[in-house]
């Protein structure tokens, strides 16, 4: 789709529009937003988070110490006729935007929770309204967690659930389609990371887990960070980047 350095992606359709997100790690503007009417074609709307120093200070100019970490994997999300964005910092925590329109204005970033040792955020909202973020402590054995989200969708409710953990398992994402709920991630097997689901009646659980696909590390390059998109045909589409571009 496109030859460039955008990692890290997730997608979303919103009528006849698609919308993706990369991450931008210690670039500014943060959270870089696309736009395309067919999965192909991609161009740059601009970046959810205006100022990366709403972050911390180590992001700022005069300190530029957040190579290959600042803004990682997020996800974007259209609820309640707005626009919402999550992502994680390895070193400052969880954070989030939202807006009316993909081109803005973008919300100031808020931080839900500041903390350590997490990333891959994916927030869902239920068909009773209630919304869940899920993400993985990889600080701790890469344990996934269920939060509740408050209403307006900027702070984290109640204890967490861990839904899942294996070997690196992260990229989460969290779908509901025809009742039934789907949590897509990533794990470390033998033969590289693959993309995984997890599939349930339940937000928490039990699930039905399957492996979507086998890798050769040597050629795959590790599509694993993404997300899953329906086209207005009812055909589904995974939407995601080669990790490592040797």
């Amino acid at each position: 789709m496109i030859p460039a350095d955008l990692s890290d992606w997730d997608c979303i359709r919103v009528g006849a529009d698609y919308y993706g997100i990369t991450s931008t790690f210690g670039y500014s503007p943060g959270m870089a937003v696309l736009h395309s009417k067919d999965l192909v074609n991609w161009r740059t709307l601009g970046g959810a988070v205006d100022d990366v120093t709403r972050i911390g200070p180590e992001l700022n100019w005069d300190r530029m110490n957040r190579y290959g970490r600042g803004v990682w994997a997020g996800s974007i999300r259209h609820h309640a006729g707005r626009f919402w964005v999550y992502f994680n910092t390895p070193d400052e925590g969880f954070f989030m935007t939202s807006a009316p329109s993909p081109t803005g204005p973008w919300e100031p970033l808020h931080a839900l929770w500041r903390t350590s040792g997490w990333n891959d955020v994916c927030p869902f909202w239920d068909d009773d309204g209630q919304g869940y973020l899920v993400t993985t402590h990889y600080a701790d054995a890469y344990k996934v967690h269920l939060y509740k989200l408050s209403t307006d969708g900027k702070s984290l409710v109640g204890p967490s659930t861990v839904i899942h953990q294996s070997r690196g398992s992260e990229a989460n994402k969290l779908y509901k389609i025809d009742g039934t709920y789907y949590h897509l991630f990533s794990e470390v097997k033998p033969e590289g990371r693959v993309l995984m689901m997890n599939r349930g009646t339940s937000l928490t659980g039990p699930f039905e887990t399957r492996q979507l696909q086998h890798v050769n590390g040597s050629v795959d390059r590790e599509p694993n960070q993404g997300g899953l998109v329906q086209a207005p045909n009812g055909a589904w589409h995974f939407v995601t980047h080669h990790g490592q571009g040797r």
